[in-house]
């Protein structure tokens, strides 16, 4: 009950000044300049009448109290911020102005921000030639176009009427400019991020980021102010041909850290990761020799990947395509898409390579060949081209494999001349076929074999120790080569130990025989399967001799009995004579 009057005192007392305080406000005129806080009374034509709280009421023109699209932003019994205009005292109203009472309360917070580098918060409300106009609440600034964002803009009327924040960068007092900038305050937030993911980078560790660039080969990736690397081949198990397969610009995703280099910054980074390697099942589940189906997800000019299953792709080589080496391109024989059977022909485990082959599931055309036409059958082929080691021919009813004949199966000739001297190309011969290589689509042919063998022919009409006529048809250091009358593919071996050596005066002389000298010779020696045939004229002049010697001797024998016979008729004559004497000296006695 005491304490009462006190209460009552104090409340007095309060009301008091606040009364006199109203008194004085009501009998001091506003002071021009002034912002006070107003109430809207009314809305006019032309003006709106807002009390200030003085003995006379403000006038703002209405103007002013629209937005840029016309529409009125206050209503009667709002509360608005005014500035009071230079006016009389004699007037009975105060002019008021919204828009420099707007201004001057933003500029006040632009220098404050300015001052402790603080943000503002504006809308972006006209396109300037070089950047935009930014409301700040009462204040515009300039917001040149490279500060809106870390990247130029690509539409820049997209950014109109977005509330942005943004720093201040100039004021310029005696102006009255502000310059701001977006990126500012982008670029600290960023190495504000920045700082936080050097902070975590380690290897194995996942990150969150945004895809910012996309190239040929890999995409990279900002973590928040720091960007990393995903390596195309990191980007999948499967096999990528441009990174804008897997990824697209501003794309999330997360990725994981491969290896961070503190002295350059450089981050590696790492999608496919995330994911169990299909390699370690592909090794249990295939091997060398098994046959797979596939589908063709590239082709190159090397050859054609087929995917077997998701994240493992084998290699076609050109030439695993087709048995035909007409192949140009794998695109002659697949396109993107197709489903093709293959054998695994390789696993490289440490590569993580698996070599296809398309051709090892297609029949050979050797083989097909030999089933028609099987080792000894006869065949025509058209000869195509040469080498050293025979004649190359075609065989148009197989035109993806290759006649192959040998020298040695061209001629029955111990030593052939070369191939272009017995055949031109273009001719068209008939050849037993010998055997085929599947391996290299090849199929050998001889001619020879389907010719009377001249060797198997000469030893029938002659035989070891015989006389033959033949011609010196080359010379080399250890003899010459003869070739026998009428056996034009029979090149015998005259061995130049086999030469004629005689005596002239006090020395021997061995006697050459000359290219293209057609002589006798004596056949020593005789291989019909080997094609050997070797010749003699050494032992042809030996056996003359022989002979001449024998006939000598001969004639010596036939002289002795002539002689003898003589004498035995002489001496029958001398017999007779001498008995014929005697009997007559008997009658004469």
């Amino acid at each position: 009950m005491g304490e009462a009057p006190a209460v009552e005192s104090a409340s007095s007392e309060d009301y008091t000044a606040l009364l006199m305080s109203t008194v004085e406000r009501q009998l001091t005129p506003p002071e021009p300049g002034q912002i006070l806080a107003g109430r809207v009374i009314h809305i006019g034509t032309e003006h709106a009448v807002v009390d200030i709280g003085y003995r006379v009421e403000g006038l703002v023109p209405l103007e002013e109290l629209h937005d840029e699209a016309g529409q009125l932003v206050v209503a009667e019994g709002d509360t608005v911020f005014v500035q009071v205009l230079p006016y009389e005292p004699e007037q009975d109203y105060v002019p008021l102005s919204k828009r420099q009472a707007d201004f001057q309360m933003a500029w006040d917070r632009i220098v404050q921000a300015h001052q402790a580098g603080t943000p503002l918060t504006g809308r972006i409300v006209r396109r300037l030639k070089g950047g935009y106009f930014v409301d700040l609440g009462g204040a515009r600034a300039f917001l040149p176009g490279s500060q809106v964002d870390l990247r130029k803009p690509e539409d820049y009327d997209a950014w109109l009427g977005q509330t942005v924040q943004v720093k201040v960068l100039t004021v310029d007092p005696q102006k009255r400019t502000v310059v701001v900038s977006r990126r500012a305050l982008l670029e600290e937030a960023r190495e504000r991020r920045r700082q936080q993911v050097l902070a975590q980078l380690r290897p194995g560790v996942v990150l969150e980021g945004v895809v910012k660039n996309i190239t040929d080969y890999g995409v990279f990736v900002d973590l928040g102010g720091v960007d990393g690397m995903i390596h195309k081949s990191d980007l999948s198990w499967q096999r990528v041909s441009h990174p804008s397969e897997v990824v697209q610009i501003g794309q999330s995703i997360r990725v994981k850290v491969l290896a961070y280099d503190e002295a350059t910054q450089r981050v590696s980074l790492g999608l496919k990761q995330l994911t169990p390697d299909p390699w370690t099942r592909a090794v249990k589940n295939y091997e060398v020799g098994q046959t797979v189906t596939g589908t063709v997800t590239n082709v190159v000019d090397y050859g054609a990947f087929v995917e077997i299953e998701p994240g493992v792709s084998g290699l076609i080589h050109v030439s695993e395509l087709a048995w035909s080496t007409r192949i140009r391109h794998p695109s002659q024989v697949l396109k993107v898409g197709d489903t093709v059977q293959v054998r695994i022909i390789d696993i490289d485990t440490k590569r993580k390579r698996i070599s296809l082959s398309l051709k090892a599931v297609l029949p050979n055309p050797v083989d097909e060949f030999l089933a028609k036409y099987p080792p000894g059958s006869v065949v025509t082929t058209t000869v195509d081209r040469f080498n050293m080691r025979g004649a190359i021919t075609r065989l148009d009813e197989f035109p993806d494999i290759l006649g192959f004949i040998p020298l040695r199966e061209i001629t029955w000739q111990r030593k052939p001349r070369p191939p272009s001297e017995y055949l031109h190309r273009g001719q068209v011969v008939t050849a037993q076929v010998l055997r085929g290589r599947p391996d290299v689509l090849r199929v050998y042919l001889s001619l020879r074999r389907l010719q009377p063998n001249p060797w198997k022919e000469f030893a029938e009409r002659y035989a070891v120790g015989d006389v033959v006529q033949g011609t010196v048809v080359e010379k080399f250091e250890n003899g010459c080569f003869v070739r026998p009358e009428g056996y034009p593919d029979i090149d015998a071996l005259l061995p130049r130990g086999h030469y004629v050596r005689r005596r002239r005066g006090k020395g021997v002389v061995t006697e050459e025989p000359e290219v293209g000298q057609t002589l006798e010779f004596k056949i020593i020696q005789m291989e019909p399967r080997k094609r050997r045939i070797v010749l003699s004229l050494r032992e042809l002049y030996r056996d003359r001799i022989r002979q001449e010697l024998e006939i000598a001797r001969q004639k010596r024998e036939a002289d002795k009995v002539r002689l003898g016979d003589i004498v035995a008729q002489e001496l029958e004559k001398l017999k007779a004579y001498t008995k014929g004497s005697s009997g007559e000296g008997s009658q004469g006695a």
